[in-house]
């Protein structure tokens, strides 16, 4: 079970078990990266695999 906080998101990525090895914060950096392309919303990446955004 996976307990979600109020407007907590939650994305999967699929990826072959040959890239299961691949940089873990390549995701969030993808994540990040259309979060301020397609919305102008600036974040970081924030402990184990958290996306931080706001002041």
């Amino acid at each position: 079970a996976v307990y979600q906080d109020l407007g907590n998101t939650c994305f999967t990525f699929l990826i072959s078990q040959a890239h299961h090895r691949l940089d873990k914060n390549l995701n969030s950096e993808i994540l990040l990266d259309a979060l301020q392309s397609s919305f102008n919303i600036e974040g970081h990446i924030h402990g184990r695999n958290d996306l931080v955004y706001g002041p």
